[in-house]
């Protein structure tokens, strides 16, 4: 095998290995379900850029836009010395995910220790999510969820 083939089809088997082991695995559901704990730990580990690669880039909905709520997370982080993320209830019954589409809800408690003060709360939140195109290592093509629209409703008890 002259040196020119052998090199074009290491190349070829290294694209196809690398292709395959970036690619989305699971069903809709677990797919959801594993960017929603992957954000979690984000959240918890103060990892701006992973928070926000759930977020889809026509985001609409609580806190605004993608980039106000970057924003504010960036000063949360910065301003917080921890900031805890719980993700109370998320079952996979509670997932509707219709082609590319899909609605989420679960309830979260929410912890930041700031400063001398103590915020916690707990909350419904419902999520929209769309599976969008992007690349993963700049080359390879994959369709992932991201987060286009959140709602949440703050527990009545912590109205009081």
């Amino acid at each position: 095998m002259k040196p020119a083939t052998a090199a074009i089809l290491i190349v070829a088997v290294l694209l196809t290995a690398g292709w395959l082991a970036t690619r989305p695995r699971g069903s809709d559901d677990e797919q959801i379900l594993r960017l929603i704990r992957d954000t979690e730990a984000a959240v918890n580990n103060r990892n701006l850029q992973k928070t926000m690669a759930a977020v889809s880039a026509d985001y609409q909905g609580e806190g605004g836009t993608r980039n106000e709520i970057r924003l504010a997370l960036l000063q949360v982080f910065r301003e917080s010395k921890e900031v805890r993320v719980s993700i109370d209830s998320i079952e996979p019954p509670r997932i509707t995910a219709t082609g590319d589409s899909a609605s989420l809800s679960f309830a979260a408690s929410i912890r930041v220790l700031g400063q001398g003060v103590d915020t916690q709360f707990s909350t419904i939140v419902g999520l929209s999510l769309r599976k969008e195109a992007h690349r993963r290592l700049l080359i390879y093509p994959v369709r992932e969820w991201r987060v286009t629209r959140a709602r949440a409703k703050t527990a009545m008890s912590n109205l009081f």
